[in-house]
């Protein structure tokens, strides 16, 4: 596949031929094993000294079952809470338990609403204008969910949880574009800066970097300034990290598409490996930032350590994203 772009009028069919033949592309699973095993070393990845914290478990799964829902979101609600809670507990172990179990409510709402968003479009569509105007949302899990935002300044500082509430908004209006266009974007070579914008829309993701610095551990007034400047490469962390240790659940075991990995080698006009060993580069850049912007400040560098270390551990330790099945070395 040709990685040029030519200037003659056959451009205008090269977006959609890119993308047929990038659905067909797959990465052999001994080079896909080489690329991950690459990636975590360069990050430095080592497995974390402590473990799930089940006492998580009880709190986040009885916040969901006090909910005024149909029964099957309500069923559906506990039975995730019950899995997320202790993962998200394993990244952010130095947190307090009041604050972990607000974060395993806040996961568990998200995973909730993106696995039965396709269910309520139109609800879900109007979600911004009515959370703007204080109506009622139009169905009780949203309401409950707008409810949730309101509650984060019980956990975060005032300027993250602003960004929460902003995240929520792009988070469910993305989850609408993406159901709606699922299989049916043709991503336009050129179109380079769109996978991140797309991946900023539906990953939730600045909340969980700020969940690395809970207000009661480090008040945003004396804090701030310091973590804020490694934030945007605290949040692609997050978010790529994620693309990349799902890759082989999403595209490999699965046929997930309208993801990441696909956007961007559409987008740049790549093959799908250039593609993967390009973004955990940019990854690998993201980390070595990180550790230079907080190196004066240890205390704060260490727990975000401990959250990349533990992030990178939960998706290894899951058997959802059938990392067991490849043999990585790091």
């Amino acid at each position: 596949m040709s990685t040029q772009v030519s200037s003659d009028s056959s451009t205008a069919f090269q977006a959609p031929v890119l993308a047929l033949e990038m659905a067909k592309e797959h990465i052999p699973k001994a080079q896909l094993e080489e690329i991950l095993s690459s990636f975590l070393r360069e990050i430095g990845f080592r497995f974390p000294d402590w473990d799930f914290d089940f006492s998580l478990e009880g709190p986040v799964m009885g916040h969901f079952q006090k909910m005024p829902w149909p029964v099957p979101q309500r069923e559906k609600a506990i039975k995730m809470a019950k899995w997320i809670s202790t993962g998200v507990g394993m990244c952010y172990p130095f947190a307090s338990q009041a604050s972990r179990i607000s974060f395993g409510i806040h996961s568990t709402y998200l995973l909730l609403l993106d696995d039965i968003g396709a269910e309520m479009p139109a609800s879900m569509g109007r979600f911004a204008v009515n959370l703007a105007l204080g109506k009622p949302q139009e169905s009780p899990v949203l309401q409950s969910f707008a409810e949730w935002l309101g509650y984060g300044d019980a956990y975060m500082g005032p300027f993250a949880n602003a960004m929460n509430i902003k995240c929520g908004i792009e988070f469910i209006h993305g989850c609408v574009f993406e159901n709606a266009f699922n299989g049916k974007i043709r991503m336009p070579v050129g179109a380079t800066n769109f996978p991140g914008y797309f991946r900023a829309k539906t990953g939730f993701t600045e909340p969980y970097a700020f969940f690395c610095y809970p207000e009661d551990l480090y008040p945003e007034a004396q804090y701030l300034h310091i973590y804020l400047p490694a934030m945007q490469d605290l949040c692609e962390y997050i978010s790529y990290c994620n693309d990349i240790l799902s890759f082989y659940k999403e595209s490999a075991v699965g046929d997930e598409r309208l993801n990441y990995v696909y956007n961007y080698a559409s987008a740049h006009g790549i093959g799908l490996t250039e593609a993967l060993k390009t973004i955990c580069s940019n990854v690998v850049r993201n980390i070595k930032n990180i550790r230079k912007i907080l190196v004066d400040h240890p205390d704060v560098l260490r727990d975000t350590e401990i959250f990349i270390q533990g992030y990178a551990a939960w998706y290894l330790l899951q058997k959802r994203y059938h990392l067991s099945d490849l043999a990585l070395q790091y």
